[in-house]
């Protein structure tokens, strides 16, 4: 009788005894399909990224510049009969000017200026000359034919403080000669103030005397002649101390200043001065004058 009791016993136990499933195969426990559902916002891989050939800058620096972009280095003037090259970075334009005469023609460099402040070319009939500029022309027609570069720029109005570059300048329209010079009708110091280039010649065909005056400038002098302003580390000579008012005493200071200075200004190259002397050069000989 015991041993059914046992086994009624061990059946019910069994029967009450729940059964382990193994968790991997537990589907409830998985994610559910709408949790991978964000996956579909994920653009498609074979959409096409934006063309990066067609927004490529292009380099600044290999452009070839265009044909029309250079700037013309020299224009032409033309008045009357006289033609003439300009450098923009000498002179841009002329202004034309004729005497109430009309036997002198100016070509100025700067509108309503004045030849020895400004600059210009001057241009004078040879009939009817007058004595003064006789004399002159004279001078400069001797001084071509013998090829002497000693001739001086002197007149009658200033002193001649200084001259230098002397050199003869002959065209097929053109003989003259230009210099450097310094003139003054005050005290004798020489400075950038009054330094200019100077030109003497007569046309081909004999009609006319030219002169030119050009301002040109130093970077070693001083600006002013006035002897009082301060001195500047790239003087080549200090400015003399005036400790005295006697003309005597004064002229003696300044011209011993003036012959050191001197040696400087002489010693230059034609493009130490500005403008450079070369590039006046140029203009004078583009100088083309036709039969009126």
């Amino acid at each position: 009788m015991k041993r059914p009791l046992f086994l009624i016993i061990l059946l019910f136990v069994v029967a009450c005894t729940p059964t382990i499933v193994p968790e991997q195969s537990a589907p409830t426990v998985l994610p559910t399909p709408t949790e991978r559902a964000t996956a579909t916002a994920v653009p498609p891989t074979e959409t096409p990224l934006p063309p990066t050939s067609t927004h490529t800058p292009v380099p600044t620096s290999t452009p070839s510049p265009e044909p029309t972009a250079t700037p013309t280095a020299v224009g032409q003037f033309q008045f009357e009969f006289i033609s003439v090259n300009l450098d923009p970075a000498l002179v841009a334009t002329l202004y034309p000017k004729v005497s109430e005469d009309g036997q002198a023609i100016t070509l100025l460099f700067a509108e309503d200026g004045y030849c020895v402040l400004d600059g210009c070319l001057y241009f004078r009939r040879m009939d009817g000359l007058p004595e003064v500029l006789v004399e002159m022309m004279m001078g400069v027609k001797t001084a071509v034919t013998n090829q002497d570069s000693s001739y001086e720029f002197k007149t009658d109005r200033v002193a001649l403080i200084l001259q230098t570059h002397t050199q003869l300048l002959t065209t097929d329209y053109l003989q003259g000669i230009r210099a450097v010079t310094y003139k003054t009708q005050n005290l004798p110091l020489i400075s950038n103030g009054a330094l200019t280039y100077e030109f003497r010649g007569i046309t081909a065909d004999g009609r006319y005397f030219v002169q030119a005056w050009v301002p040109v400038s130093l970077p070693f002098l001083p600006d002013s002649s006035d002897p009082i302003q301060e001195n500047q580390p790239h003087f080549a000579v200090p400015l003399p101390e005036i400790t005295t008012s006697r003309d005597e005493e004064l002229y003696e200071i300044l011209g011993a200043y003036n012959e050191e200075v001197a040696v400087f200004v002489h010693e230059a190259t034609d493009d130490t001065f500005t403008p450079n002397l070369a590039a006046i050069d140029a203009l004078i000989q583009s100088i083309t004058v036709a039969d009126e």
